[in-house]
Protein backbone atom coordinates (compact mmCIF):
# COMPACT_ATOMS: atom_id res chain seq x y z
CA UNK A 1 0.00 0.00 0.00
CA UNK A 2 1.39 3.31 -0.85
CA UNK A 3 1.65 6.29 1.57
CA UNK A 4 -1.29 8.40 -0.62
CA UNK A 5 -3.55 5.32 0.12
CA UNK A 6 -2.85 4.61 3.59
CA UNK A 7 -3.64 8.27 4.21
CA UNK A 8 -6.62 8.21 2.20
CA UNK A 9 -7.97 4.71 4.33
CA UNK A 10 -6.83 6.59 7.92
CA UNK A 11 -8.81 9.71 6.93
CA UNK A 12 -12.02 7.46 5.95
CA UNK A 13 -11.97 5.69 9.03
CA UNK A 14 -11.51 8.90 10.94
CA UNK A 15 -14.84 10.09 9.26
CA UNK A 16 -16.67 6.27 9.86
CA UNK A 17 -20.15 7.19 10.71
CA UNK A 18 -20.92 7.24 14.26
CA UNK A 19 -24.20 6.16 16.28
CA UNK A 20 -26.81 8.39 17.69
CA UNK A 21 -26.49 8.53 21.26
CA UNK A 22 -30.25 7.54 22.99
CA UNK A 23 -32.26 10.09 24.24
CA UNK A 24 -34.67 9.79 27.60
CA UNK A 25 -37.25 10.31 25.84
CA UNK A 26 -37.08 7.72 23.08
CA UNK A 27 -35.82 4.90 25.61
CA UNK A 28 -38.42 5.58 27.85
CA UNK A 29 -41.15 5.64 25.16
CA UNK A 30 -40.32 2.61 23.38
CA UNK A 31 -40.59 1.18 26.76
CA UNK A 32 -44.23 2.52 27.48
CA UNK A 33 -45.07 1.64 23.61
CA UNK A 34 -43.38 -1.83 23.47
CA UNK A 35 -45.15 -3.16 26.84
CA UNK A 36 -48.32 -0.96 26.43
CA UNK A 37 -47.70 -0.08 29.97
CA UNK A 38 -50.53 2.31 31.49
CA UNK A 39 -50.61 4.72 33.53
CA UNK A 40 -51.43 2.35 36.96
CA UNK A 41 -48.07 1.17 36.46
CA UNK A 42 -45.69 4.24 37.79
CA UNK A 43 -47.55 3.33 41.19
CA UNK A 44 -46.85 -0.77 40.73
CA UNK A 45 -43.21 0.57 39.85
CA UNK A 46 -42.70 2.66 42.52
CA UNK A 47 -44.60 -0.28 45.13
CA UNK A 48 -42.10 -2.63 44.35
CA UNK A 49 -39.72 -4.60 46.32
CA UNK A 50 -36.24 -5.38 44.88
CA UNK A 51 -36.54 -9.23 45.03
CA UNK A 52 -39.95 -8.96 42.56
CA UNK A 53 -38.64 -6.03 40.80
CA UNK A 54 -35.26 -8.20 40.02
CA UNK A 55 -37.90 -11.32 39.13
CA UNK A 56 -39.71 -9.38 36.88
CA UNK A 57 -37.10 -7.59 35.08
CA UNK A 58 -35.67 -11.32 34.34
CA UNK A 59 -38.78 -12.39 32.66
CA UNK A 60 -39.23 -9.08 30.63
CA UNK A 61 -37.61 -9.95 27.29
CA UNK A 62 -35.78 -6.21 26.43
CA UNK A 63 -36.49 -4.23 23.62
CA UNK A 64 -34.37 -1.89 21.89
CA UNK A 65 -34.89 2.06 21.70
CA UNK A 66 -36.67 3.01 18.26
CA UNK A 67 -35.21 6.08 16.72
CA UNK A 68 -38.41 7.70 16.40
CA UNK A 69 -41.31 6.76 18.72
CA UNK A 70 -44.32 8.00 18.14
CA UNK A 71 -47.24 8.20 20.98
CA UNK A 72 -50.45 9.25 21.35
CA UNK A 73 -51.09 11.69 23.79
CA UNK A 74 -51.98 9.57 27.18
CA UNK A 75 -48.75 7.64 26.41
CA UNK A 76 -46.48 10.83 25.68
CA UNK A 77 -47.99 12.30 29.42
CA UNK A 78 -47.27 8.78 30.87
CA UNK A 79 -43.48 8.80 29.31
CA UNK A 80 -43.11 12.79 30.53
CA UNK A 81 -44.30 11.38 34.52
CA UNK A 82 -41.55 8.41 34.00
CA UNK A 83 -38.75 10.74 32.91
CA UNK A 84 -39.58 13.22 36.04
CA UNK A 85 -39.80 10.61 38.71
CA UNK A 86 -37.11 8.45 37.61
CA UNK A 87 -34.64 10.89 36.07
CA UNK A 88 -31.46 8.91 36.38
CA UNK A 89 -27.93 9.36 34.48
CA UNK A 90 -28.72 5.27 33.75
CA UNK A 91 -32.56 5.69 32.62
CA UNK A 92 -31.09 5.56 28.98
CA UNK A 93 -29.96 1.98 29.33
CA UNK A 94 -33.29 0.57 30.48
CA UNK A 95 -34.25 -2.26 28.22
CA UNK A 96 -37.48 -3.23 30.18
CA UNK A 97 -39.76 -1.34 31.96
CA UNK A 98 -38.44 -2.71 35.52
CA UNK A 99 -34.98 -1.31 34.69
CA UNK A 100 -36.42 2.39 34.49
CA UNK A 101 -36.51 1.85 38.66
CA UNK A 102 -33.49 -0.55 38.50
CA UNK A 103 -31.28 2.32 37.11
CA UNK A 104 -32.31 4.51 39.84
CA UNK A 105 -31.11 2.66 42.36
CA UNK A 106 -28.15 1.69 41.06
CA UNK A 107 -27.62 5.53 40.48
CA UNK A 108 -27.89 5.82 44.16
CA UNK A 109 -25.99 2.75 45.15
CA UNK A 110 -23.10 3.44 42.41
CA UNK A 111 -22.99 6.85 40.67
CA UNK A 112 -20.04 6.34 38.66
CA UNK A 113 -20.19 3.37 37.20
CA UNK A 114 -18.35 3.42 33.43
CA UNK A 115 -20.28 3.57 30.12
CA UNK A 116 -18.39 0.30 28.62
CA UNK A 117 -20.43 -1.49 31.62
CA UNK A 118 -23.53 -0.16 31.36
CA UNK A 119 -23.87 -0.78 27.32
CA UNK A 120 -21.86 -4.37 27.60
CA UNK A 121 -24.32 -5.54 30.11
CA UNK A 122 -28.15 -5.28 31.44
CA UNK A 123 -29.03 -3.02 34.12
CA UNK A 124 -30.88 -5.82 35.75
CA UNK A 125 -27.60 -7.96 35.89
CA UNK A 126 -25.39 -4.82 37.34
CA UNK A 127 -27.52 -4.18 39.79
CA UNK A 128 -27.59 -7.91 41.28
CA UNK A 129 -24.51 -7.78 41.23
CA UNK A 130 -23.79 -4.84 43.23
CA UNK A 131 -27.03 -4.86 45.48
CA UNK A 132 -26.63 -5.41 49.42
CA UNK A 133 -27.70 -9.25 50.46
Amino acid sequence: MSLRQGIRQTRLQARSKKPLPWSVYQVVATLVQHYALAPAFLQELATLDPAALLRRSHETPPCSPQLFPLLPPEQYELVQRLAAAYANPYLIYSRNPWEIRIGQELARQEPDLPPALLTSHSLTAIYQELRPK
